[in-house]
């Protein structure tokens, strides 16, 4: 990087500078080391914090919260550990937080209910204990509450299942008692739009070692069915893909949510393609499942009977995808 006393700072790689002020900070994916720094909490204009998918260590920073103007955060595939701060309650403008895939321990903090803009909260694949907090009932603009994979207990309060603006509730891999949340958010969308490796899960396979299996009614799977079902018949978008796996090896496929997908490819939560290090090299959306599955049909028929053509087709995308984030 190109950080030196030499190089202005409105040019340093990954710094935005509006107005003299430090607007936005994005160090993706640059193999940083060590812990985040307390002193970050000193850019008081700063909007965006993106740190995800290095090695950073340590605890989270109380001084984050003292970014009244911050709007993005995102700490996702580090090695965080400890708890979440209270003092991150006060980021009021707050739209989005990422933190899954660390190692965060402790309760999710009452104080996250203080962030009145937030519309996504991710905490997946973290050591977050105790119940779901009943102040996330007040974030009115919730869209997605994303905290699968952790230890968390107790049932769904029925504030969080009351959140109007709510699409996505996905805490499977806990010990939590989903059928006791009463009645469902206030959207005609899905609650929960959940792949087939989720589906698996909440029909009663195996719950990761050291864990619960999950516990699950006939009733709640009969309504979890049809609100998958009624989802994809409204659903206008579907995406095919093709994954590159260890051994020069090709994996298509296709869902609905394509994001989502990839980063249960990537954490290992699809048999398919678990430990192979799986990496998107090509995708196309189209408007409907029938077209999806067909073209995945070709698609997988190609990558067992002639990998060389698709190691010519997929090479002009290479470029293009490697700029795109899915994680």
């Amino acid at each position: 990087m190109n950080w030196n006393a030499r190089t202005p700072v409105e040019k340093w790689e990954g710094v935005q500078v509006t107005g003299g002020r430090v607007t936005e900070l994005n160090l993706r994916k640059r193999r940083l080391t060590g812990i985040i720094s307390p002193s970050l909490g000193q850019l008081s204009a700063l909007e965006s914090l993106v740190l995800d998918n290095n090695y950073l260590h340590g605890s989270i920073p109380p001084t984050i919260g003292n970014l009244s103007f911050l709007k993005d955060l995102w700490l996702k595939h580090n090695q965080l550990t400890g708890v979440i701060p209270e003092e991150l309650g006060g980021l009021k403008n707050l739209e989005r937080f990422t933190a899954i895939n660390n190692c965060l321990t402790g309760n999710i903090p009452d104080s996250i209910g203080n962030l009145s803009n937030l519309q996504e909260l991710w905490l997946g694949n973290n050591q977050l204990t105790g119940e779901i907090p009943k102040s996330l009932g007040k974030l009115f603009n919730l869209r997605e509450l994303w905290l699968r994979n952790n230890r968390l207990t107790g049932s769904i309060p029925e504030e969080v299942m009351q959140l109007p603006n709510l699409q996505r509730l996905v805490i499977d891999k806990n010990e939590i008692d989903d059928h006791q949340g009463k009645g469902s958010p206030k959207s005609d969308k899905p609650l929960r739009r959940a792949p087939k490796s989720e589906e698996a899960q909440a029909e009663g396979s195996p719950a990761p070692a050291g864990r619960k299996p999950r516990k699950t009614s006939g009733k709640y799977k009969k309504e979890y069915s049809r609100k998958w079902k009624s989802g994809d018949a409204e659903a206008t978008e579907f995406f095919v893909y093709i994954l590159k796996l260890d051994g020069n090896i090709f994996y298509a496929g296709q869902t609905r949510e394509l994001r989502e997908r990839l980063m249960e490819h990537r954490d290992g939560d699809t048999s398919s393609t678990a430990g192979r290090n799986p990496k998107l090299v090509w995708f196309t959306k189209v408007s409907s499942r029938d077209e999806a599955t067909t073209i995945e049909s070709d698609l997988k028929r190609l990558c067992d009977q002639n990998p060389r053509e698709v190691r010519r087709k997929v090479r002009h995308f290479q470029d293009l995808v490697e700029e795109l984030d899915f994680s």
